[in-house]
């Protein structure tokens, strides 16, 4: 009965240090746009924490739900060309089979068309992988549990700031281009 009572009480604390952790939510929203949490074992998205309502991948989330129905779902906002990268991270099994070999964290960047207008938008995503003890109340027992946090980014700004040099530098390219033939031209007349 002691022990019993030792091992409840551990896991309210344990209960209680998690509920803190949604502080370490907030601290990630400081770098990232928006913080999801899942439990990979199960399958489930458990959270998801917006930065000021500032960004949203998806407003209407239901959590918890499972991980890759939701990430079944958000595939068709995302462009054919990046769907190949959106495919690394799109279910627990894929980050599953990443994390049993020794990968802790997966990156990957793609782009989803939004809004009426299918305006793209550049996301990067982070998933960092752990595993942890978990208490089960109504089996009262424990078990090894995966979980991850995943972090999305905007990088909208970036590819914009990237695409307009793209296009600077293939004007200057053309303009030389024109003056190095008209040089030629003059010169053969």
């Amino acid at each position: 009965a002691d022990e019993r009572t030792r091992l409840n009480r551990y896991y309210e604390q344990l209960k209680q240090s998690i509920v803190e952790n949604e502080n370490y939510a907030e601290a990630l929203l400081q770098t990232a746009n928006a913080v999801y949490t899942v439990d990979l074992t199960n399958d489930k998205l458990e959270n998801v924490y917006y930065h000021e309502a500032a960004f949203k991948v998806e407003n209407d989330i239901q959590t918890p739900c499972s991980y890759s129905d939701y990430c079944n779902k958000r595939s068709r906002y995302v462009t054919e060309d990046t769907l190949e990268n959106y495919r690394i991270v799109d279910s627990s099994f894929k980050l599953l089979k990443r994390f049993a070999t020794g990968a802790k964290q997966v990156t990957v960047e793609y782009c989803e068309t939004m809004g009426k207008e299918n305006k793209p938008v550049w996301l990067q995503k982070t998933v960092l992988m752990s595993r942890d003890m978990v208490y089960d109340s109504r089996t009262q027992q424990e078990s090894r549990v995966v979980h991850g946090i995943i972090l999305f980014k905007d990088t909208s700004e970036f590819h914009e700031k990237e695409h307009q040099e793209k296009e600077r530098l293939e004007s200057a390219f053309h303009k030389a281009d024109l003056a190095s033939k008209a040089k030629t031209e003059f010169l053969n007349r």
